[in-house]
């Protein structure tokens, strides 16, 4: 392999602005300035720039070693853009720009690009089956459903709901945070602009709801988004409790733990979902939800607070 060769005069100093020699023309706020460039440049203001100065000039000579029908491509889009066609260069070689078209027509990214893209997506999830969509203020992540759930919308996102089956239709309840209910040491609005309730690492600490089920329930399932105070690491238990209402005192029907491993890249949104089915005790009546946090279960290692933003319920 040869050795790349360049010359010293490529790492010159810049001058700003040089026109017609040393005699350069720029306006300030008092108006046109005509000036002459210093042909002189402090040793401490040589030192300030030399990094720079030195990939000028590796810049220079790698450009210069780009293949000739590159090369010829990137002056075209010198003369449209008005941009030096060696900086369209390197925004190309750092994934920015390059797209080349072949002779059918389709067109190409550099692997820069597109990894650049992803892992921008990534700040959301990096669960697989995931999708992005609009929310309210900014864009969330939507959990994978379960094999063969259907893709829908209620109350205007996008949600995963379970096929309808012979045990009755499906029936969905939406509660934003601002309506929820239960012992929580705060509710507010977050920086984002919507509500939260936080939920500390207390057993104290639980949300509540009341669902009219008038006629048999087979499956259930609560969805929900887990915001980070910060980059967490760590396990996070809830647990939770169903109780059949047609009589008095309240008759449970199911109760347990889920546990949540929380990574580093799932900051700051982390779905949940806490799916259960069979019912077969089930009465006429309301469902009674108590979700709740389990700091008593040794899986239970991030101990700080969580912000929850709504919590969806899906009844059939």
């Amino acid at each position: 392999m040869g050795k790349i060769r360049g010359f010293e005069s490529e790492k010159a100093i810049p001058k700003r602005g040089r026109r017609w020699g040393r005699l350069m023309v720029y306006q300030s706020k008092y108006g046109w300035i005509v000036k002459t460039s210093p042909s002189y440049s402090s040793p401490n203001s040589l030192r300030a720039i030399r990094s720079w100065t030195n990939w000028l000039r590796i810049a220079n000579i790698l450009f210069k070693y780009t293949a000739p029908e590159l090369l010829i491509e990137f002056q075209r889009q010198s003369k449209l853009a008005r941009l030096p066609a060696r900086d369209l260069w390197m925004s190309a070689m750092n994934g920015l720009l390059l797209v080349l078209v072949d002779e059918n027509g389709k067109e190409w990214y550099s692997m820069a690009h597109v990894e650049r893209i992803s892992k921008s997506l990534d700040v959301f999830t990096r669960t697989k089956g995931a999708i992005l969509f609009r929310g309210d203020e900014v864009w969330t992540a939507l959990s994978p459903g379960s094999d063969g759930d259907v893709l829908t919308i209620v109350n205007g996102v996008p949600a995963w709901l379970p096929q309808a089956g012979s045990g009755g239709g499906l029936v969905v309840h939406h509660f934003p945070a601002h309506t929820l209910d239960g012992s929580f040491p705060w509710r507010g609005v977050g920086w984002e602009g919507y509500s939260f309730v936080r939920m500390d690492n207390t057993s104290s600490h639980y949300i509540r709801l009341c669902i009219p089920v008038r006629s048999s329930l087979n499956d259930f399932r609560l969805d929900t988004t887990l915001y980070l105070p910060q980059v967490a690491v760590g396990g996070v238990v809830f647990r939770l409790t169903l109780y059949n209402r047609a009589v008095w005192p309240m008759t449970m029907v199911y109760t347990g733990d889920f546990v949540f491993t929380l990574n580093h890249r799932d900051y700051p949104a982390v779905p949940v979902s806490f799916p259960v089915s069979g019912f077969s005790d089930w009465r006429h009546g309301d469902l009674v939800v108590d979700l709740r946090r389990n700091p008593s279960d040794s899986r239970n290692t991030f101990t700080r607070e969580i912000y929850i933003p709504y919590v969806r319920v899906l009844v059939r």
